[in-house]
């Protein structure tokens, strides 16, 4: 008979086994959950724990951390209130959360937005810059016509059109991203 055709008993008879099952695959998330638990906690997680459980765990404690923080941030905001309070006026109200998260400044997606407009005016001023000085370039360069505008007058209109959308640019700008960028 064909080894593909022998039953399982007769293959058990002639000693034939199975090969053993291959280890599980290492868990690299595994390991790293047990060395921020160890990180955090000053000990490994309890031997054969989860690790969806010691990953709850930690983030837990992150959860509880953050709001911690929260609330030292608030209570340090109502105290530079209090202190920038003059003693003639009355004591400043306490600062809410929401009013606290209000002065927070706005988003980043309006600076990236202020920086790709001040790029785009940057480089119209450049192509306005470049066709001028070539249009002023082929003036000089032909006989003067009655209808054309003197080179000097072009130049110094390119020159003024160029400065104003790069300035439009900077305030665009200035006003989506602020003084510090």
């Amino acid at each position: 008979m064909d080894d593909y055709r022998e039953s399982e008993a007769s293959r058990r008879a002639s000693g034939w086994t199975y090969a053993p099952d291959p280890p599980d695959p290492p868990n690299p998330e595994a390991a790293g959950i047990s060395e921020l638990h160890t990180i955090l906690f000053d000990a490994p997680p309890p031997a054969g724990e989860d690790p969806e459980k010691t990953k709850w765990r930690i983030m837990t404690m992150l959860k509880g951390l953050k709001a911690a923080q929260n609330e030292e941030a608030l209570a340090a905001l109502q105290q530079i209130a209090a202190l920038s309070t003059s003693n003639a006026q009355a004591p400043a109200a306490p600062i809410t959360q929401s009013q606290a998260v209000a002065a927070t400044p706005p988003p980043p997606m309006a600076g990236r937005l202020g920086q790709v407009l001040s790029w785009i005016a940057n480089t119209i001023s450049i192509v306005v810059l470049v066709g001028g000085g070539l249009f002023v370039i082929a003036a000089d360069s032909r006989p003067p016509d009655v209808h054309d505008p003197p080179a000097e007058f072009v130049a110094v209109a390119v020159l003024i059109l160029a400065a104003g959308i790069w300035g439009v640019g900077r305030a665009m700008r200035y006003v989506l991203t602020g003084p510090r960028h």
